[in-house]
C-alpha cells in the first residue's frame, strides 16, 4: 500500500513538471478591463435584458467572450470578435451574473467574474489588450 501511494505521488509530481515545461519560455501578452458602469435604455429591445458593450483598445484582430452563468462550468453565449475594431457589443442578455471569459491569441486567457447585467440597461465594459510581451519562466 505505501509503496503504491509513493508511486502514485511521483508520478503525479512528474506529470505536473511536464505540463509546466509545455509553457516555458512562452510569450503571451495580457488582457485587462475597466470597472464596468451602467447605461439606461429605454427601448423595449431591453426590457427583457440588457447587454455587455464597450471600447476596445489595441485590438486584435479577432478574440472571443465565452459567456457562463456566474458559478456555472456551462457556456450560455459566446462572442465572436469578427475584426480589428474599437467597440464590441453582445446579444441582449437575460438579467443576472455573469462570468466572462477572454480569448485571444497571443494574449494570456483573462477571466472575470460575477458581472452584473440589468434589465433596460447596458452594462460597459472597456478591454484593453497589452502591447507589453510577457514570457513564461517556470
Amino acid at each position: 500500500m505505501l509503496k503504491k501511494i509513493i508511486v502514485i505521488m511521483i508520478a503525479s509530481v512528474l506529470c505536473t513538471n511536464l505540463l509546466q515545461a509545455k509553457y516555458v519560455g512562452k510569450k503571451f501578452k495580457e488582457i485587462e478591463t475597466k470597472k464596468p458602469f451602467y447605461l439606461n435604455r429605454k427601448s423595449k429591445g431591453w426590457a427583457k435584458g440588457g447587454r455587455i458593450i464597450g471600447e476596445i483598445i489595441n485590438s486584435p484582430e479577432t478574440f472571443k467572450i465565452i459567456i457562463k452563468q456566474a458559478g456555472s462550468s456551462k457556456v450560455y453565449y459566446t462572442y465572436v470578435h469578427p475584426a480589428k475594431m474599437s467597440v464590441y457589443m453582445t446579444r441582449i442578455l437575460p438579467p443576472g451574473r455573469y462570468d466572462l471569459q477572454f480569448e485571444a491569441e497571443g494574449f494570456h486567457e483573462f477571466t472575470l467574474q460575477n458581472i452584473k447585467v440589468f434589465a433596460k440597461k447596458d452594462c460597459v465594459l472597456n478591454i484593453r489588450f497589452g502591447k507589453r510581451v510577457f514570457q513564461n519562466q517556470r
